[in-house]
């Protein structure tokens, strides 16, 4: 099941061409960081192809991930375990 951020009102909205996606499919999660002056946070994480991958967001994004990931969590198990009731505590 695929979904989008809900963007916060006021957000600008982008007028460039979409460009193609490029997925990354990532297997472990193996660490985050953010930078020095807290603009940006990067997480780190081995890949399907074995090679290392990285993903580095501006710190502002944080608060979409925090919001979404409860969500994200409950429809990945209810497509997992073909179960709507679960939840994760």
């Amino acid at each position: 099941m695929n979904s989008t951020l809900d963007k916060p009102s006021g957000s600008a909205a982008s007028h460039t061409a979409a460009a193609p996606t490029q997925d990354l499919i990532g297997e472990e999660l193996i660490a985050y960081e953010v930078d020095g002056d807290g603009s940006r946070f990067r997480m780190t994480f081995n890949c399907a192809n074995r090679k290392p991958g990285s993903l580095s967001l501006p710190t502002e994004c944080l608060h979409a991930l925090i919001m979404t990931l409860p969500r994200m969590m409950t429809q990945a198990l209810s497509s997992r375990y073909a179960d709507d009731s679960l939840r994760l505590v």
